[in-house]
């Protein structure tokens, strides 16, 4: 008598994930959930896992699926998969930005604003986008035509379009005391001989 012995049921997944996962930030680590299989004839099997990348908007919002396979000695496989979406919801943000600060009239200002740095959780810096976006000025002080502000606008924008603006504002300051020119001079004259006033500016 011969009894011939076939193996026709796949492995089956012990602990499979569910279809769809969590909804996670792009800057946290993205970690297949840890899945085993059983074959009825062989007991535990192995688990090959593929990491398949979906849906990519940007570098910081995808669809991260996990297809996970097993397979037995006779060829029976089983297959099974699970989605994690990761989202961008971080905008960029200033490493380092100029301080405000005072600057009297007298003094020349800088021909060019100093650049900002700047750093994204998701994003290289590389597709972080720097823009100088505007120069405002506009007067604090009516009566004193001196004294203003000069408002320099950053922006900067990552890969999924979230953006971050800031200003750096510079305070025009008058603090400084007319000066008479031609300065006049002390002079000595009789009382019946005073001059005009001196014109000075």
């Amino acid at each position: 008598q011969v009894v011939r012995v076939v193996d026709t049921e796949a492995p089956y997944f012990l602990n499979p994930p569910a279809a769809e996962g969590p909804t996670v930030e792009c800057c946290t680590e993205v970690v297949a959930p840890d899945v085993q299989a059983y074959d009825l004839c062989a007991g535990i099997t192995k688990v090959h896992v593929e990491a398949i990348r979906e849906h990519e908007r940007c570098i910081g919002d995808y669809d991260q699926r996990f297809v996970y396979t097993t397979s037995d000695e006779c060829g029976n496989r089983n297959n099974v998969s699970t989605v994690i979406y990761v989202r961008d919801r971080q905008p960029p943000f200033f490493v380092h930005f100029p301080e405000d600060y005072e600057v009297n009239c007298t003094e020349p200002l800088p021909e060019h604003p100093e650049r900002p740095t700047f750093g994204d959780k998701c994003s290289p810096t590389e597709h972080v986008d720097l823009r100088y976006v505007a120069e405002e000025s506009g007067k604090f002080d009516e009566e004193c035509v001196n004294q203003y502000k000069i408002r320099h606008v950053w922006e900067i924008t990552d890969d999924c379009g979230l953006s971050t603006k800031r200003a750096q504002i510079i305070s025009v300051i008058d603090n400084t005391c007319p000066v008479l020119y031609p300065k006049p001079e002390d002079i000595k004259v009789r009382c019946d001989n005073i001059p005009e006033a001196p014109e000075v500016h």
